[in-house]
């Protein structure tokens, strides 16, 4: 994408977090489709527009949106990291796993998120071995 088409998709992202900030989540959508259908081929504007509806509890829409943030750029990171974490929010760690693996398959070189996926792999595994009813720790 061109620099300048990226500070305008930038400008609309910025602007739809304005909007999300003063709870006016219904505008910061209207926003974020007009952005989408400018420049169609931005995964920034479809993982946003994801991450509103996963806020918003609405994982279905939320999912069609990131996908077709991974279908334009299967390695868009931001998009991995707010798709896993509406996973585990629902309890989906294995959907979750299943995507980080496939990102640092695709993507090595982000030592960084293989750290995180190793942390998260650990974490999930103690809480399957936790006794029912034990509390998690804050």
């Amino acid at each position: 994408m061109p620099g300048e088409d990226r500070q305008i998709v930038a400008a609309v992202v910025e602007q739809a977090e304005k909007l999300l900030e003063e709870g006016r989540a219904a505008e910061a959508v209207e926003i974020l489709i007009v952005g989408t259908t400018a420049f169609p081929e931005s995964a920034r504007l479809w993982n946003r527009l994801g991450s509103v509806f996963a806020g918003q509890g609405d994982r279905v829409a939320a999912l069609g949106y990131y996908i077709r943030a991974f279908e334009i750029d299967p390695g868009h990171r931001e998009t991995v990291v707010d798709c896993f974490r509406m996973f585990r929010r629902a309890g989906d760690d294995e959907d979750a796993l299943d995507l980080a693996a496939a990102y640092v398959d695709l993507r090595p070189e982000d030592h960084r998120f293989a750290a995180d996926l190793a942390d998260a792999r650990r974490e999930i595994a103690r809480k399957k071995t936790r006794p029912a009813g034990e509390r998690q720790s804050s």
